[in-house]
């Protein structure tokens, strides 16, 4: 097994899911959640938005869309499954907003604590 420093956010994320399976309908909500917020109200999200992201605001709308739209699609896989789980939230662009907001997801009175730590854990920078 690879250490914590030398696996990506789709590793992470899989062992995540892998770990706490049963924690994983609370994040999805969650993200689902945000994803619709952004989407229905741009306007006030686009006057806080800080150009120097790495993502334009387009692209986060964008990836914001795709997500609600796969969550809805397909909750029952994602959440039973952690290959899809990862390779679906944690890949590509998609990584930005999946991890921005399960970190955040850490931090509400609706995350577990096991789930709060292996958060912390998995997603922690260790370089």
């Amino acid at each position: 097994m690879k250490s914590l420093g030398n696996i990506d956010n789709v590793q992470r994320s899989k062992l995540l899911a892998s770990l706490l399976p049963d924690q994983i309908e609370g994040f999805l909500t969650h993200l689902k959640q945000e994803a619709e917020e952004l989407i229905t109200n741009q306007e006030l999200a686009r006057q806080i938005w800080k150009e120097n992201y790495v993502l334009s605001f387009g692209e986060w709308v964008q990836i914001a869309q795709h997500l609600y739209n796969e969550i809805t699609r397909k909750i029952k896989e994602i959440t039973l499954q952690p290959k899809v789980f990862s390779e679906l939230l944690f890949c590509n662009s998609c990584a930005f907003f999946s991890t921005h907001h399960l970190k955040t997801y850490a931090s509400t009175a609706t995350c577990s604590e096991p789930m709060q730590l292996a958060i912390k854990l998995l997603f922690t920078e260790w370089q």
